[in-house]
């Protein structure tokens, strides 16, 4: 790792709001990816807020609960669900704890391919926000389900005769006939497009992921492009023939392809993205017999004060000229990706005070005050 000499260095955390904002936030991302809003469910929102709570009584972050730990409602989030009031045994949740707010831990549960199918499921529309803290961490949980099948097990009217799902409900003896399960099932999907696509040119995303070791054999890499296929719009099962990531040079991007299912999908780009660029994606696939093409751009945000780039080619001694009090950043492009900044050292001449602190693993903020010409 290069050594980056320089004359500077102020935290700031914007305080987000409480958990009701997070819900209009879901949905402005789903709107973004052309999807159905989420509904705030009371049963789901129950189930998530005793989870949360669980999981703040305990100091730990987990999707499941032990029966012989206090505050157990239920193994899954299913489970826990039921126990809140919720009759459709389809639930998927999302959990996160972190010192963020519960916008920031939104963001980052979006850059994990997983969790972004999760938020993005384009089966579910409605949702439950668990929001609760110990210490220094919050612990946050999102339990998101399909109001048409929590609907259809209320109903006393479900089958007389013929084919039936049955363990679908809270009544797990509970028989639904067949067709109208799987209408009401689908009835979401139908609204929502047949590919399901992330990031979109409407919402800017942070340039890179990290904390990959021990699934990359890499410290970070570039922000996922995830595709899902809606399989109620889709006859067959689609195959990917090409995809392709380049930059707004017009430079390919080296990904790595991951298949997540038949219908889910997750390319990766190998080095983490630039600020404030934007990058063009290209696919041709194939369903049945007919070849189709997709493309789309989506852009990377803007870093959060003036920045300066220390490029990985070049000489490591660098001069910049600051301005007193203000905040800046200074990105250390990374050889590979497994190149993170680790130090810093400041020259203190004429330097009065200096904050300072890392936005990610190649990039600091910093804030210096000094008199006038000492920089």
């Amino acid at each position: 790792m290069q050594k980056v000499i320089i004359v500077l260095f102020c935290l700031i955390i914007f305080a987000w709001g409480d958990k009701n904002e997070a819900y209009s936030y879901l949905s402005s991302l789903r709107s973004a990816a052309t999807l159905n809003s989420f509904t705030k469910n009371r049963y789901l929102d129950i189930a998530a807020q005793k989870h949360s709570d669980y999981m703040a009584l305990h100091e730990i972050v987990s999707t499941y609960e032990d029966s012989s730990k206090t505050g157990y409602t239920g193994y899954r989030a299913k489970d826990r669900a039921i126990d809140a009031g919720f009759q459709s045994r389809w639930v998927i949740e999302n959990v996160k704890k972190t010192k963020k707010d519960i916008k920031q831990a939104i963001d980052e549960l979006m850059a994990e391919v997983d969790n972004r199918f999760i938020f993005l499921n384009p089966y579910m529309n409605i949702v439950g926000i668990g929001e609760a803290k110990r210490s220094e961490y919050n612990y946050y949980t999102f339990d998101i389900g399909n109001s048409y099948l929590d609907s259809l097990c209320r109903r006393s009217d479900t089958y007389s005769s013929g084919r039936y799902y049955y363990n679908v409900c809270a009544d797990t003896d509970k028989k639904i006939d067949h067709d109208l399960y799987l209408n009401e099932k689908k009835r979401v999907a139908l609204g929502n497009p047949a590919i399901v696509v992330w990031p979109t040119e409407s919402k800017k995303v942070y340039p890179a992921l990290f904390d990959l070791e021990g699934r990359m054999d890499c410290y970070f890499a570039g922000y996922p492009i995830t595709m899902e296929f809606n399989q109620y719009k889709i006859d067959e099962i689609p195959t990917i023939l090409s995809f392709s990531l380049k930059n707004q040079a017009g430079e390919p991007v080296t990904l790595q392809k991951c298949k997540v299912s038949d219908y889910k999908y997750a390319f990766i780009p190998i080095n983490r993205l630039l600020w404030n660029r934007r990058y063009r994606v290209e696919v041709e696939y194939s369903v049945g017999d007919s070849t189709f093409t997709k493309s789309w751009n989506f852009y990377t945000e803007d870093p959060p004060y003036p920045m300066f780039i220390v490029y990985k080619n070049e000489d490591n001694k660098h001069i910049y000229n600051i301005t007193s009090d203000e905040i800046y950043a200074l990105y250390v492009e990374p050889k590979d990706c497994k190149d993170k900044l680790k130090s810093v050292y400041w020259n203190r001449y004429g330097v009065e005070n200096i904050e300072a602190g890392f936005l990610d693993r190649n990039t600091i903020w910093f804030k210096m005050r000094g008199t006038s010409g000492c920089m």
